[in-house]
């Protein structure tokens, strides 16, 4: 790259490996193919940029069942192949195979982490070809940030996992394997969360026994804030929590996905257990079976919550309520009209923010209700967050 006016015929000036590499920087902050290419491409301009590039083009490398094959036996040579190490593993920071299986094997994959443990701050495992034999190497990443388990089932235990991991200190986000909360709850007290946990994801499986949540949540740190069911067998598991019994006052955001099985979704009870929620992922579907649905009595109005729907909750915090796309297949689209949403916004007396998807808004024929619903949302909020509040099309 020549640096001058124009007209200058003189030798050119090379740039600095310190300012292709801050050029290279903006160009790498999208993790896609074209990025891709694009600094594999710049590798071969010359040495001096290859030197600025190739930090940036291993970073976070994207995976697939045609490149993978390649690409671990640069990492990871075979023994027989007495190849000297490069150092390329230690500019891996994002280490993506969830979209792989069988390309991999369970040893493959602990080399893989024991290979890039220096640099690895986040990790997402791959389906069927991580095991046990994994959490070795897996405890040694000092600086993992997120760790993403939730690709499949594994061949391990609750306990077995946190003893491998409950000492990184920079972990935030762990998303459990599949089956982590199958059965009943195995954790002892040496089971201990990773100090500065602060989000936690589970998914399919979940303790149907009131002891087994009890004894879940009185395990965990006091820096968590985020938790998120991404999808489960049934909501019926969580018709054991006793708000009475059970309280969880660190959790400030809460999302849920689909059940498997159309069953009623507990809202009243996930909202006593953690009372401090302020932030809430619902999907659109359910949300609108809530709103729908009719109780009769105590008992009816905890199980189906629509009757829950008709009264103020004064106590409650929630600002925020995000419904997702999420719905099971073959299913009719949710209509989120304007009288469902309202309900909401009358339950939740500190709701500012609504967020739904555009895909079933209708709001044709009745924009005016649409903008009335956002500008009560307005009123709701102070002078500070004014400007996120009132009702969003995403």
């Amino acid at each position: 790259m020549k640096v001058g006016h124009a007209g200058y015929r003189g030798s050119e000036v090379p740039l600095p490996i310190e300012v292709l590499s801050l050029i290279l920087s903006y160009t790498a902050t999208l993790y896609n193919h074209p990025t891709q290419y694009t600094l594999w491409a710049c590798c071969l301009v010359s040495r001096s940029w290859y030197a600025a590039s190739i930090s940036h083009l291993y970073a976070h490398p994207l995976l697939e069942n045609r490149n993978f094959d390649k690409f671990s036996r640069t990492i990871c040579p075979p023994v027989s192949a007495h190849k000297p190490r490069i150092g390329l593993e230690n500019f891996i920071t994002r280490l993506d195979m969830s979209g792989l299986a069988y390309e991999s094997s369970k040893s493959l994959t602990a080399r893989l982490l024991r290979r890039t443990r220096n640099s690895l701050e986040s990790f997402a495992a791959p389906a069927v070809t991580f095991s046990i034999a994994c959490l070795a190497p897996l405890s040694k990443c000092a600086h993992l940030q997120l760790l993403d388990l939730s690709c499949d089932s594994y061949d391990m235990t609750l306990s077995q996992l946190l003893d491998s991991i409950g000492h990184l200190s920079s972990l935030t986000t762990l998303k459990l394997p599949r089956n982590a909360l199958r059965g009943r709850c195995n954790l002892t007290s040496k089971s201990h969360w990773p100090m500065q946990l602060r989000n936690l994801q589970v998914s399919d499986y979940l303790f149907d026994d009131l002891e087994s949540w009890a004894t879940l949540f009185e395990s965990w740190s006091n820096s968590l804030r985020s938790f998120k069911i991404a999808e489960c067998k049934g909501y019926a598991s969580l018709h054991c929590l006793e708000p009475t019994f059970l309280r969880v006052d660190t959790i400030t955001s809460f999302g849920i996905g689909l059940s498997l099985h159309d069953d009623a979704f507990p809202f009243h009870r996930i909202l006593k257990t953690f009372p401090n929620i302020v932030r809430f992922t619902l999907p659109a579907y359910q949300a609108e079976q809530l709103a729908k649905s009719s109780g009769v009595g105590e008992f009816m109005s905890d199980i189906q919550s629509g009757a829950y729907l008709q009264h103020v909750d004064p106590e409650s915090l929630v600002e925020v309520l995000i419904l997702t796309e999420q719905r099971p297949p073959a299913s009719t689209p949710p209509d989120l009209s304007s009288e469902i949403l309202r309900r909401y916004v009358h339950k939740f007396p500190r709701l500012r923010r609504l967020e739904i998807p555009e895909l079933y808004a209708y709001p044709v024929g009745k924009r005016r209700e649409y903008e009335m619903l956002n500008d009560e949302l307005e009123r709701r909020a102070n002078a500070d967050n004014r400007a996120t509040s009132g009702l969003y099309l995403c």
